[in-house]
């Protein structure tokens, strides 16, 4: 069963590399000497498997709690959270365009702020990559989080 799993995680990896190659590869092309290349991705793996480290043991805190009312009040907050967002994607509820981006902003003014710094230590934008705005990053970090155990949560990450 494990091993189809990860098959599955390194398939959808596959496939989903074009999105990550459009995306961050103009990132990563920047940096043409091979130590700044490997310093920036080793950035990157650090910071995924933090997020998904915090994410794994967020996601088992609530799952192998003994209070009911914890797991109804969670479920029925991320149920709601999830509905109203869906709704505001087929526009049912209407979204405020000012708030759509704030996030996104705020992190291209602290880009362009330190974007030396950034070029000559690569590992801080690895770092900050897992901070950025990506629903393929995010699905691989909540799937992480559902593996029975931090090794196999890691290993998604990795091969991710």
């Amino acid at each position: 069963m494990e091993a189809s799993i990860f098959t599955a995680v390194l398939i959808m990896g596959f496939l989903g590399s074009w999105h990550c190659g459009v995306m961050c590869g103009p990132l990563s092309c920047n940096f043409r000497k091979r130590e700044n290349f490997i310093s920036y991705h080793l950035g990157r793996l650090v910071s995924y498997s933090l997020i998904s480290i915090l994410l794994f043991y967020g996601a088992h805190y609530f799952l192998d709690t003994d209070s009911r009312a914890l797991k109804l009040g969670a479920s029925l907050f991320f149920g709601v959270l999830l509905i109203i967002f869906g709704l505001m994607q087929i526009q049912i509820i209407p979204q405020q365009k000012q708030l759509s981006f704030k996030f996104f902003k705020v992190q291209h003014k602290i880009l362009e702020k330190y974007k030396a710094q950034l070029n000559q230590f690569p590992i801080l934008l690895g770092l900050l990559t897992g901070l950025f705005p990506c629903g393929w990053l995010y699905s691989f970090l909540i799937m992480s989080s559902q593996m029975k155990s931090l090794s196999q949560s890691l290993t998604v990450i990795v091969i991710f």
